[in-house]
């Protein structure tokens, strides 16, 4: 997969390339006016040499030529004289650089005299090494300015790209129940600002539409609690009949437990809606009885007996009434699914297992007849993990995991 370079990253590259370029130009324009300013001083000197030499000619004098170590100067009827040395025979007029067998490169000077020719050799060594150390200091020079150009294009593009990240991490901490918020209150009114502004309108939008949804599931709840209430009641003055049959019995026994069942799973949407409240510190254990003396029928009915293992040193923080119904709706679940006989439940560490270890993790859906819906919405409100799954022998198993992360409650 090909990597992507970080926005940071890619700013500090360019702008080291552009320093890099701009000190390539420099050094090089700069090379180039040294050579030329060479050149201008090297035939301004040839030249005085010649004129000078040109004057004792016309004055009836002969010429001193010089003949030192680093200047050697000849009068010579043609450019073809012995007197010459043989790389500088047949040059014409004018200022010439040739190469000789040691590596240096001596600049020569052809002028046109009244009686023959004027030659002069200048051997500038000393200067060239100059200026190959010139080009070498110039060249570290281009390297250190591109890694310092680079440098600060990381610390700019870093100073740039701040508020966006410092935007990415509130973005990234925002409660789970939509909440308005004001990131943009202290951005600029740029593209980053109209960005930010954008998030509180949709977090706004999303507030009203959580605050619509948690007043819809109150009022339907309680509008289906009191046709549910007179459903239970009714049933329960039936079973209370002596002279109803065993057969009609069973069948109001199991009306009576879909009522209660379908009445815990409107208390579960109750509170949804409400919202979780303050937390407290609960004995896992105890919840667990509680919730298991409410399911006594229930388990009687279905023939399970629950196995538990709970320390009373266990404790989970969440509000009250929402570890209860969330324990009701899944000890419930639990148990139709299981077949008579044990059902281990146990409790270590802020997690809570109902049957044995899971070999296979399965997705909750509404179409398999878990019933756990409601029971994953109020743990992800709060911050846990439900997963269902089968054990070793393919029975059903639930875990309730408290761990996950804090939980935010509003």
């Amino acid at each position: 997969m090909r990597r992507q370079w970080s926005i940071r990253a890619r700013v500090a590259i360019t702008i080291g390339v552009l320093g890099l370029a701009l000190g390539s130009t420099f050094s090089y324009t700069l090379m180039q006016i040294a050579e030329r300013y060479e050149h201008v001083i090297l035939r301004t000197v040839l030249a005085a040499e010649a004129d000078s030499a040109k004057e004792d000619i016309a004055d009836g004098r002969v010429p001193r030529m010089p003949h030192t170590a680093h200047l050697e100067g000849w009068l010579v009827p043609d450019m073809a004289s012995a007197k010459l040395p043989e790389a500088l025979r047949g040059l014409r007029p004018g200022i010439h650089e040739y190469r000789v067998g040691n590596g240096e490169e001596p600049h020569v000077g052809v002028f046109a005299a009244p009686n023959g020719m004027l030659v002069y050799r200048i051997d500038i060594g000393q200067i060239e090494e100059l200026e190959e150390a010139l080009q070498f200091w110039l060249w570290m020079l281009v390297l250190l300015s591109a890694g310092v150009t680079t440098a600060i294009g990381w610390w700019l593009a870093g100073r740039a790209v701040g508020p966006v990240d410092a935007l990415a991490k509130a973005v990234a901490t925002l409660p789970l129940e939509p909440a308005p918020t004001a990131l943009a209150a202290n951005l600029p009114s740029d593209g980053l600002g109209r960005l930010a502004g954008a998030i509180d309108h949709y977090q706004l939008r999303l507030a009203e539409a959580a605050t619509a949804q948690k007043i819809f599931f109150a009022n339907a709840s309680h509008e289906l609690r009191t046709p549910i209430t007179a459903l239970r009641g009714a049933v329960e003055v039936l079973l209370d009949d002596p002279s109803v049959s065993v057969p009609q019995r069973r069948r109001l026994q199991r009306l009576e437990r879909s009522v209660t069942h379908l009445h815990w799973l409107l208390d579960a949407l109750i509170w949804i809606a409400r919202g979780p409240g303050e937390a407290e510190s609960l004995s896992f254990k105890s919840q667990v009885e509680a919730a298991v003396d409410r399911l006594a029928p229930r388990l009687s009915h279905r023939g399970v007996v629950l196995d538990i293992t709970c320390g009373d040193g266990e404790l989970v923080a969440a509000p009250r009434r929402w570890l209860e119904t969330m324990l009701l709706n899944l000890l419930r679940a639990v148990v139709d699914q299981r077949p008579p006989g044990p059902l281990p439940l146990h409790c270590s560490e802020g997690s809570l297992r109902l049957g044995d270890e899971v070999q296979h993790w399965m997705p909750s859906r509404s179409d398999q007849g878990i019933g756990i819906t409601m029971v994953e919405r109020m743990a992800a409100v709060l911050g846990w993990r439900v997963r269902c799954g089968l054990d070793v022998r393919q029975l059903f198993s639930v875990e309730l995991d408290t761990r996950s992360k804090p939980a935010e409650w509003s």
